[in-house]
């Protein structure tokens, strides 16, 4: 080789300037850093309706990587959310929640912001204030069901972080959204002065160049980031003749002390100047008023009085009823014991996974409550006057912390209160069992490989050998495995979102050995009348070998003595949690009164097989030696 190189090594080619700059430029034009160490995310971030899709529609266009209300790896997150702290952020899809509590968790460990740079992007306050009163959405109208609901998650996101707001007034009283442009650009400065060195970018005539220098990127091509940034055409509001762009009259009519701090924010952001209480608004300020006319329009839809600016009658079919837990704990034959409830009923499907699956939920809550429509008797329930009547009953709930975070940011205004979940908990072994035979019998792809006879054998030292590897992440996970009967995990974290009190806990043996006053029970908890006779759960998932769900399996199959009691020990400590949990959640009356004491599980290793046990558990004789 020339130059003397030893043989068989290669030799790379020198780089000229212009190729290593262009890679330079990749390298940082999609948010990465050059180095291998884990950074911060940069951040453009402001009050919402503005303009941070129009800052992402840039960044993306000149070749940055720029993810709208969310988080990507290497990419610029632009996002008015970002500016407060919280565990969990609407709009934010499940891939984006957990990167960001990795990087949370690594950057905290390193000393270092999770967002840096920031920028701190504003809008005119007359026009930011206009917008977010018409609709504090990209839609741009309440009128539609996804706007509505947008803008109901927006403001409650928003009254979690600014206790200053007044949770009394209407959406569109012009004093909310006044509260909300001063308040959330103060929490900006406060969380972010360090790093902005109080210095904002303003929308209006905010350059290009300088929003991606700010970032400490470089475009792949310069010469086409845009002097001036246009708004991006879904995020533009159509005007609306009941609610006209606001003036700074409109505003010290509304609220003068409000107005007088908006305005002097105003002037630090270089929209204004002077004393507000010296200058004379003219006609070239804007003079117009609003209009006195405050009063809703109602129209008739399906027999009920409803807002025009409301989802219409289909958003009173939010479900106030969840059954959120466990996988094969009878809650197919819970959920229709309850829709047979003269005041109660369904969707078509049982399980809807709204919540739970981000494609569903990013299609909006007007697609999830169609399915509650679909039902004849939702909708005789609804023209009587029976508003959220309906039951989910989706299993697994419990399992995805940002499931039910959804639910209460979701649920109308005036129902956070009145929700309830229902939580029925299985011995794990027993669940697991349970669960196999379910997914064997259904042919589903989870049970490939454990169809035959040594099948229980084979899955459970599955779950011995992924214990040891430590593979079972909980909360990581759609797919099944051991984590799925840590419930003392799963119920630490649903109660950090949840009211205790609004969550009923049973256990399975319970429900199942005393029917009668565990369904009574539960309705009490749903303030719900019972009728006069014996309570029982319905017959569901009846199949061929004409055994009932509700009893113990429908195969009867060889598993190990030794094997059974391996996994009953690896779910004990979890076990154990959970009755302590139990026992100081009544000790601190966390629980809701009609809750039944909850019975410590006994493993089905440790019971005598019978008839009706899923397998049955032979001992192992080993050799003498």
């Amino acid at each position: 080789p020339r130059g003397g190189a030893p043989r068989g090594r290669r030799i790379r080619p020198r780089q000229s300037p212009e190729r290593k700059k262009s890679q330079e430029v990749r390298s940082v034009g999609n948010g990465n850093r050059t180095s291998g160490k884990r950074a911060s995310v940069p951040l453009v971030t402001g009050c919402g309706r503005g303009g941070t899709l129009s800052a992402a529609t840039l960044l993306n266009n000149v070749g940055i990587g720029a993810e709208h209300e969310g988080m990507k790896k290497g990419y610029v997150s632009v996002s008015w959310l970002y500016a407060a702290t919280d565990d969990f952020f609407p709009f934010e899809n499940q891939k984006a929640h957990h990167l960001r509590q990795s990087l949370e968790e690594t950057l905290t460990k390193a000393r270092k912001p999770l967002f840096d740079p920031v920028v701190h992007l504003v809008r005119n306050p007359l026009d930011a204030i206009s917008s977010t009163r018409r609709c504090f959405c990209g839609a741009g109208t309440r009128k539609r069901s996804q706007g509505y609901y947008n803008d109901m998650v927006s403001w409650k996101f928003v009254e979690r972080h600014v206790p200053e707001m007044d949770r009394t007034l209407e959406t569109d009283d012009i004093r909310r959204s006044m509260q909300y442009w001063l308040y959330w650009n103060k929490l900006i400065l406060t969380n972010f002065g360090n790093q902005t060195g109080g210095k904002v970018v303003r929308l209006e005539d905010m350059d290009g160049e300088e929003l991606v220098a700010r970032l400490g990127m470089k475009g792949r091509n310069s010469s086409a980031i845009p002097k001036r940034v246009a708004n991006a055409k879904s995020h533009k509001s159509a005007p609306d003749p009941k609610y006209p762009t606001v003036t700074w009259i409109d505003l010290f009519k509304a609220d003068k002390s409000l107005a007088n701090q908006i305005w002097r924010l105003a002037v630090q952001f270089g929209y204004e100047e002077g004393d507000p209480s010296k200058e004379k608004f003219t006609e070239a300020r804007g003079t117009r008023s609003r209009s006195s006319n405050e009063t809703t329009r109602r129209a008739e839809v399906g027999g009920m009085e409803v807002s025009e600016r409301g989802a219409g009658s289909r958003l009173q079919m939010f479900p106030r009823t969840y059954v959120i837990g466990t996988m094969k704990g009878a809650t197919s034959s819970l959920h229709e014991f309850l829709t047979s409830h003269p005041r109660l009923c369904g969707a078509v499907d049982k399980e809807q996974h709204f919540f739970e699956k981000d494609e569903h939920f990013e299609a909006g809550v007007s697609s999830y409550l169609k399915d509650f429509g679909r039902n004849r008797k939702c909708r005789t329930l609804l023209a009587k006057g029976c508003s959220h009547c309906t039951v989910d009953s989706t299993p697994s709930y419990m399992r995805f912390p940002i499931a039910l975070e959804r639910i209460v940011q979701s649920a109308p205004p005036g129902i956070e209160s009145d929700l309830r979940f229902i939580v029925v908990l299985r011995e794990p072994v027993s669940r697991e069992m349970a669960m196999l035979n379910h997914f064997r019998q259904h042919n589903w792809p989870f049970a490939r490989g454990y169809e035959k006879e040594d099948g229980f054998e084979k899955y459970f030292q599955m779950l011995v050998d992924t214990a040891d590897s430590g593979q079972h992440e909980p909360f990581q996970s759609k797919d099944w495995g051991l984590w799925f009967g840590f419930y003392d995990l799963q119920l630490t974290e649903a109660f950090k979102i949840l009211n205790p009190k609004q969550v009923m806990i049973l256990n399975f043996d319970t429900l199942i050995s005393d029917q009668d006053d565990s369904l009574r029970r539960i309705l009490r908890f749903l303030s719900l009348s019972s009728p006069d006779r014996e309570l029982d759960l319905p017959s569901k998932n009846r199949h061929k070998q004409g055994n009932n769900a509700l009893r113990e399996g429908k195969v009867q199959r060889d598993l190990s003595l030794e094997l059974c009691e391996q996994v009953a020990a690896l779910y004990e400590p979890h076990n154990q949690a959970l009755y302590k949990m139990m026992l100081e959640r009544r000790a601190n009356d966390e629980a809701p009164e009609d809750e039944p004491v909850f019975r410590p599980f006994s493993p089905p290793c440790k019971r005598k097989p019978s008839a009706n046990s899923p397998v049955a558990i032979r001992p192992v004789h080993h050799d003498q030696h």
